[in-house]
């Protein structure tokens, strides 16, 4: 992590900025491009345009270390961040759900997905810990679904979206498609015999 601190010759106050990449030069220091800024003479914002160059002073905290940049093959992986601060939309049951999956993404899909992708397979294997999360059908009330709400489960079905493509087209086919006409459209029959299996992803499981 660099802090980047700017003094312009107009003595436009300094700021602090976030940059990722690197610096030349053994002390870290670096001249970046003038930008504009409107009103600001010699800035290329207005008609006094000038050769005025800002200084931007690069501080690589010490204690950071390197800057370290993705490789490429963890870029599926979570990174728990929340910046839209949508933590606050679950609840305890529902954050638990979501980080159940989370972990089953991180641990046993995101690291064998790219080999299926590149054989051309479904992921079949990854079928029965699917099977094992218990959020299929998720946002269903009774009939051993989990029951919790569409927002809850909004944020459960993401995680296997940025996990693997395949496994989540699995979960939105059996899980929304399938499970969710069933319970909206079935008869009281219908329901009862089709989405307790379902709900345990079982009979995908055996299928595979």
């Amino acid at each position: 992590m660099m802090r980047v601190r700017t003094q312009g010759r107009d003595g436009w106050p300094g700021r602090a900025a976030t940059s990722f990449g690197t610096m030349t030069g053994a002390d870290g220091r670096g001249t970046f491009p003038p930008y504009p800024r409107p009103g600001v003479a010699g800035s290329g914002g207005g008609p006094d345009d000038g050769a005025m160059t800002e200084q931007l002073e690069c501080v690589t905290d010490a204690d950071a270390g390197p800057v370290r940049f993705p490789v490429g093959d963890d870029l599926g992986r979570s990174r728990g961040t929340d910046f839209y601060l949508t933590e606050e939309q679950l609840t305890d049951r529902e954050r638990n759900l979501r980080d159940r999956v989370r972990r089953f993404c991180d641990t046993e899909v995101v690291p064998v997905a790219g080999e299926y992708w590149e054989r051309a397979e479904f992921p079949a294997p990854l079928l029965r810990g699917y099977a094992g999360l218990g959020v299929a059908g998720a946002a269903i009330q009774g009939y051993g679904c989990a029951g919790i709400s569409p927002v809850g489960e909004g944020f459960i079905v993401a995680e296997p979206a940025r996990g693997d493509g395949s496994l989540a087209t699995l979960n939105a086919v059996h899980s929304g498609l399938a499970m969710s006409t069933i319970a909206l459209l079935g008869s009281a029959e219908q329901r009862q015999r089709w989405l307790p299996v379902m709900a345990g992803a079982a009979s995908s499981a055996r299928s595979r």
